[in-house]
């Protein structure tokens, strides 16, 4: 096959994957061979993180560059304004095929008028049956909508192929009995019907006919994400003796902010009305509980490494592999019982912040190269530039990875920043700032906060915030936290004139 002058790039992600969520990154229990491929064939960032804990968010600041609080998408529900210049339009002004199979979330699941409408894709002639694109740089496009849902074009496809897997969606028509574990049970869909499925076939698809020029595409898993629910024989795959046990510390929550106790408790009242409400009530949650909840999220994993690993076969056999880039990540982590919590929100654990990230480009990458340096996923897009020659995109905060990648430097960043805005509880705006040793969680306008020595205590147990002795360091951090604020503003439109 012709070499292109630009390599192919392969941007695979799920949702709400912990970076411990691989076998490559020293997890004994959990089997991710493919995954792992990619790690061993390439490099693993161990200390990856999030820019946001939330789905929208984070997506936008992958394909910008850009923190939140510049491109605008603050939390889930605010689409990304359609006349931003994303990673995926920019490689199509290069010549690139631009293609998105998954899940995108740029735009809204609520609302009418959005090619990610749930109801406009459950009407009985859905809107977007025939549209495939553009979208957000995107030429073309194949979507699945929401989690554990029969919709968007992996729902008419269900429809077509598979009307009777619709109904075997919801908890009621669960193989088991559900055990009462938080958003947990063993899915009647048939694995060749499931969304992990239906995104491995689309991508073999697409790569039966690729032709010539190069191609940006965005694999994009709606799962690990909540609820809980792997399809038969990967509901069986782990049992819940075996998996490593949630994080967990009694009174560790006695510290903390007054929210992590009403998260706990179940009592944390959405102000956007019930369909945003905790549906557990953590402090009855049994040890058994938490155990299903882990084996379910690894069986969710190991179906999407599956797919991950036709995926490369597939480049392998069409003389791909050696001229794409591979990219493998989450848009963020899951709580997944540690500190008694499930989920997502205003916790920014390690758990919830902290994601896998691998690199490969056998031309370019020696393989089996860890890096130890803090990195953000807002340096994704640049390092894409970089690798494929293309210019900057317009007032990126990332920073290109390509000197880590190609072995020349180990230095990651001083400190990473992570972003939130609650919807849960509007006006609670948290930022983090996180260096290898310490990590301040600041809610402005608050009287408490949090503060971590992550080098004596890694798993976050113990909250230092306001301790006199420490009155330096958490005033350093706080200066360092308002440096990257006001120096990653955002500078768009460009100026054009200084009058």
């Amino acid at each position: 096959m012709p070499r292109h002058k630009q390599p192919n790039v392969l941007l695979i992600m799920t949702d709400q994957q912990r970076a411990d969520g691989i076998g490559a990154a020293g997890n004994p229990a959990i089997r991710t061979p493919n995954i792992d491929r990619i790690a061993q064939e390439g490099v693993l960032f161990s200390n990856a993180f999030c820019s946001n804990p939330f789905c929208m968010p984070s997506r936008a600041s992958v394909m910008t560059g850009r923190y939140a609080h510049a491109h605008g998408t603050w939390d889930n529900g605010v689409p990304l304004p359609e006349d931003t210049v994303t990673l995926a339009g920019h490689l199509a002004d290069q010549g690139y095929q631009t293609l998105l199979i998954g899940k995108g979330h740029l735009n809204v699941f609520r609302m009418r008028g959005s090619p990610e409408s749930f109801d406009d894709w459950s009407d009985p002639e859905p809107r977007w049956a025939d549209w495939h694109g553009p979208y957000y740089g995107f030429n073309e496009v194949h979507m699945a909508v929401g989690h554990h849902k029969p919709s968007g074009h992996y729902g008419m496809f269900l429809r077509e192929n598979y009307p009777e897997a619709i109904g075997k969606f919801p908890q009621e028509a669960a193989l088991e009995s559900p055990t009462g574990a938080f958003k947990s049970w063993k899915s009647a869909v048939p694995v060749e019907a499931h969304a992990s499925t239906w995104i491995g076939d689309q991508t073999l698809q697409f790569l039966d006919r690729a032709g010539d020029e190069p191609f940006f595409g965005w694999i994009s898993f709606p799962d690990p994400h909540l609820p809980f629910t792997p399809p038969a024989p990967y509901c069986h795959q782990y049992d819940p003796n075996e998996v490593p046990y949630p994080r967990q510390q009694e009174g560790e929550l006695d510290d903390k902010p007054p929210h992590f106790q009403e998260f706990f408790r179940g009592e944390l009242v959405s102000e956007w009305g019930d369909w945003d409400r905790p549906a557990g009530d953590f402090a009855k949650t049994t040890e058994a509980q938490y155990r299903e909840v882990v084996a379910h999220y690894y069986g969710m994993i190991s179906l999407i490494d599956d797919n991950v690993g036709r995926i490369l076969r597939a480049l392998d056999e069409k003389g791909l592999a050696e001229d794409t880039i591979v990219i493998f990540t989450s848009d963020h982590g899951e709580l997944l019982g540690d500190h008694f919590l499930i989920g997502k929100g205003a916790f920014h654990y390690d758990s919830l912040i902290r994601v896998p990230l691998l690199w490969r480009f056998p031309e370019k990458f020696a393989g089996g190269l860890r890096l130890d340096g803090q990195v953000s996923l807002i340096d994704i897009a640049p390092t894409v530039c970089d690798l494929v020659g293309a210019p900057p995109l317009p007032d990126m905060h990332g920073r290109s990875l390509v000197p880590m990648l190609s072995g020349g430097s180990t230095e990651g960043r001083d400190a990473v920043m992570v972003e939130f805005e609650w919807r849960w509880k509007r006006g609670m705006p948290l930022r983090t700032i996180r260096t290898p040793e310490w990590k301040l969680n600041y809610y402005a306008g608050r009287p408490y906060g949090e503060l971590y020595n992550l080098k004596d205590d890694p798993d976050e147990f113990v909250n230092l915030y306001d301790r006199p002795e420490l009155a330096e360091v958490q005033d350093r951090l706080i200066r360092r936290l308002a440096d990257e604020t006001i120096l990653t503003a955002g500078y768009l439109p460009r100026q054009i004139c200084p009058h």
